[in-house]
């Protein structure tokens, strides 16, 4: 296998994937049978045991780690490690805000707000609806909810895809 350095390929690089299901079955399916269809090449357990389980922990500030069949766990540290080498061959946005996502699942919610604020575009990413969610996500796991639902008030504006739009209201409706 060959992988390109050129972040022009990479950028190009596109996967559609239709579903005969409604957005909200296509979400469970995909936060809560992680194992059925996660690829195991992906693996970032230094230990490479066989993987038991992907969990995606449903709660503000949950986790997304795979646990091995000999209790191991992924080391998130070693996902920042590959953004980083994923923004030297291709820097971007997207791979910016997802590293900071990774930070803070690795050292917390303040960290990955740390990566985030020093991310250099400001003017895009302030308009860019997956950081905006970021931000939300990270802020709501403080207990900063007000600043949570601003954020996800933005992140509904600069949002056009309506699964998307969903997701947002969702997140951005009270408790209960």
């Amino acid at each position: 296998m060959t992988l390109s350095t050129s972040a022009t390929e990479l950028a190009s690089v596109r996967q559609t994937i239709h579903v005969p299901v409604d957005p909200a079955r296509a979400f469970d399916l995909f936060t809560t049978h992680l194992r059925d269809w996660w690829d195991s090449l992906l693996s970032v357990n230094p230990m490479r045991a066989p993987i038991a389980d992907v969990v995606l922990e449903p709660r503000v500030g949950g986790r997304w780690y795979e646990r091995g069949t000999d209790g191991s766990t992924c080391d998130w540290a070693r996902v920042v490690g590959r953004y980083d080498l994923l923004r030297a061959v291709a820097p971007s946005l997207v791979v910016d805000v997802n590293r900071a996502l990774a930070v803070a699942m690795h050292g917390g919610a303040p960290a990955g707000l740390d990566e985030l604020d020093a991310i250099p575009e400001r003017e895009v990413l302030a308009r860019y609806p997956y950081a905006l969610a970021a931000y939300a996500d990270l802020h709501a796991s403080l207990g900063n909810l007000a600043e949570a639902r601003a954020y996800l008030d933005r992140a509904l504006a600069h949002q056009g895809a309506p699964a998307q739009q969903a997701l947002l209201r969702r997140k951005r409706a009270p408790p209960g």
